[in-house]
């Protein structure tokens, strides 16, 4: 069986719920490791779960040097990037294995919208077409599946560290979708706690600058 390595950011504002998802992470067969960035070393709590791994200085990275970090520490080709306050009740086991199993090189594998609608309730996996530069749809970057080797091939520059890092890897690889399994989250809830006062402008501004230069 292929295994993954689980990649989770985080600042510890969503404790009980990252601890919920994190043992069901672990008893996942296809998961081999669970790397938590620790973003505030000042509130780490203990965790006792076999494949959790702590990585990071335990000061904030912010998202995508993280997701970087995570990356290059990954001990399995086929990684999973996934926010720390969501809460996922389905069983994931099958969820897994069928998208590691249909990675490759030059693919992602996000949530569509209907995981946060419930509107689709059986699994399913699709191609997903790109119809313009900010087509993506809501939550895609909340919980994806993407190879080592396509995330380290698809750069995310210095100055966008918070905001669309799911954006480039979606544009830049074949973006594909996983419906039937439902997502809970209030979205935002880490950022939306922390200063980030002209943060949003300024990524914004240097995405559409990276999609010029990159003729995407």
């Amino acid at each position: 069986m292929k295994k993954c390595t689980i990649i989770i950011p985080t600042m510890w504002f969503h404790v009980e719920k990252l601890k919920l998802m994190l043992s069901i992470y672990n008893d996942i067969q296809s998961v081999g490791e669970i790397l938590i960035v620790d973003n505030d070393s000042t509130k780490t709590p203990e965790l006792s779960f076999s494949k959790v791994r702590l990585i990071g200085d335990g000061t904030n990275l912010f998202v995508n040097p993280s997701w970087l970090l995570g990356v290059k520490e990954a001990k399995f080709e086929s990684v999973v990037l996934v926010n720390d306050d969501i809460i996922i009740k389905d069983n994931l086991n099958s969820l897994f294995e069928n998208i590691i199993c249909i990675l490759c090189e030059g693919r992602i594998v996000g949530a569509d919208v209907t995981c946060y609608t419930n509107v689709e309730s059986k699994l399913a996996l699709r191609k997903r077409p790109v119809k313009n530069k900010l087509s993506m749809g809501y939550g895609y970057g909340v919980f994806m599946f993407v190879k080592k080797s396509t995330f380290l091939n698809t750069p995310i520059p210095n100055d966008i560290k918070v905001w669309y890092g799911d954006h480039i890897l979606y544009y830049k690889n074949e973006a594909w979708c996983f419906s039937g399994v439902k997502i809970e989250t209030a979205m935002r809830g880490t950022t939306s706690r922390i200063n980030l006062s002209g943060v949003a402008r300024k990524e914004k501004m240097a995405f559409y600058k990276y999609l010029k230069l990159q003729k995407v």
